[in-house]
């Protein structure tokens, strides 16, 4: 009986050692993790090749599917930085020709719509319309990009053809996502207390 147990402690104890060389993370032990932020897979090098399909898919929309689920692929939330400039840029177009349009002419009592768009100088709302364009256009590229580059990273730190609610089980993600939430109730939380404060 004694050499039965002791063969089973010997074999589990073996399976455990092989089972913690395929470890994630040093500090994840046996479903213990003893490390903040530890992963739950190892960093993938390489993606399969349907998640380089889906990538590569994701890169060529206007912006991220709208109607989406847990069961899509991360890929899904990403889309063209050209196309995201452009997007930006248009309303930056937008915004700065009408602020370009309404500051290039002195401010008149009971002015109207009307009155401000056809007493407004064109050199001035041009230029404000190229300034909103080129801000917010770099800005919408610059951001689309930097944002497809995280779901990628994310990818790699799932198991292989993941979904979108793998990337929940992340441990960074769902610290992000607190930090998030923490961040929107403090501002609603405090906003009224200080804006009473200043009313005062």
């Amino acid at each position: 009986m004694n050499e039965r147990v002791r063969y089973c402690v010997a074999k589990s104890a073996g399976e455990r050692l092989l089972k913690a060389a395929e470890l994630a993370y040093p500090g994840y032990n046996m479903g213990m993790v003893h490390q903040r932020f530890a992963p739950i897979v190892k960093r993938r090098d390489d993606l399969t090749q349907e998640e380089r399909e889906e990538i590569e898919k994701g890169k060529r929309q206007w912006w991220p599917r709208i109607f989406r689920s847990k069961m899509d692929s991360p890929a899904v939330d990403m889309a063209s930085p050209g196309k995201a400039a452009l997007l930006s840029a248009l309303w930056g177009a937008a915004v700065g020709g009408g602020t370009g349009a309404v500051l290039s002419q002195p401010m008149k009592p009971h002015a109207g719509v009307r009155d401000l768009i056809g007493n407004a100088d064109a050199k001035a709302t041009m230029l404000g319309a190229l300034l909103g364009a080129g801000v917010l256009g770099t800005i919408g590229y610059y951001g689309r990009k930097a944002k497809n580059r995280d779901i990628e990273e994310s990818m790699r730190r799932i198991p292989a053809n993941g979904t979108r609610r793998d990337i929940e089980s992340d441990p960074v993600y769902q610290e992000e996502r607190t930090r998030a939430i923490n961040a929107r109730a403090y501002q609603n939380a405090y906003q009224p207390i200080w804006l009473q404060r200043h009313q005062d």
